[in-house]
């Protein structure tokens, strides 16, 4: 689960939006929608530091039949800022035995 986390916020950093688009399935925030949600707030989202996820990363378990699914939800890093008010709201779905597929719920400020 951790390495889809880091895909999802690696794109995020690079301004990859189509691709973040496709890899996250693309329901909820439109490539567009995502870049719109960053480029607003006004700064350069990065990697938290060290390429580890971030430290507030908060996992809770989605209860239900059917696979097993988490939903993440964390704050974004800017350049300027370090830790900051932008969070990113995933769900993530087991596929098979360590693979996750990625929902990207929102991006909003706190």
């Amino acid at each position: 689960m951790g390495a889809a986390i880091r895909v999802v916020l690696g794109l995020r950093a690079d301004r990859e939006y189509v691709t973040l688009e496709n890899v996250t399935e693309g329901d909820l925030l439109s490539a567009e929608e995502i870049r719109n949600a960053v480029e607003t707030y006004g700064r350069t989202v990065t990697l938290p530091p060290g390429g580890e996820l971030p430290p507030d990363l908060d996992l809770i378990a989605v209860e239900g039949d059917g696979p097993c699914r988490v939903a993440a939800v964390m704050s974004l890093w800017t350049v300027e800022e370090g830790r900051s008010d932008l969070s990113l709201e995933l769900l993530l779905t087991e596929v098979g035995t360590g693979l996750w597929s990625v929902r990207l719920d929102d991006i909003r400020t706190l």
